[in-house]
């Protein structure tokens, strides 16, 4: 059964969307997931920065990789990075 490989995941700060990337293997392929600013600041009701934005990725890196493996079982990834884009709503929708 395939499945979802977080353990060598590697994380960084997309400046033109505004997002946390981070990859994740599935099958041997590689994707690349983005969860926004606005949804980890937002979600977590803390300041609407960068940096909060980062911590609050960090402290919750293992929801969020959760989050993520429930909404590619819904979603088709996109032929282009970030394959799966998580927004605010996905969020909420998903109990992150």
């Amino acid at each position: 059964m395939e499945e979802w490989d977080f353990e060598n995941s590697e994380w960084w700060w997309d400046v033109a969307l505004q997002a946390v990337k981070f990859d994740a293997m599935y099958d041997g392929d590689t994707y690349i997931f983005a969860i926004s600013r606005n949804s980890l600041v937002d979600y977590f009701q803390t300041q609407d920065t960068k940096e909060d934005a980062i911590a609050n990725f960090e402290e919750h890196i293992g929801r969020i990789h959760d989050l993520a493996i429930r909404f590619s079982s819904d979603y088709n990834s996109n032929e282009d990075s970030p394959h799966y884009l998580i927004k605010n709503q996905d969020c909420v929708d998903y109990n992150l």
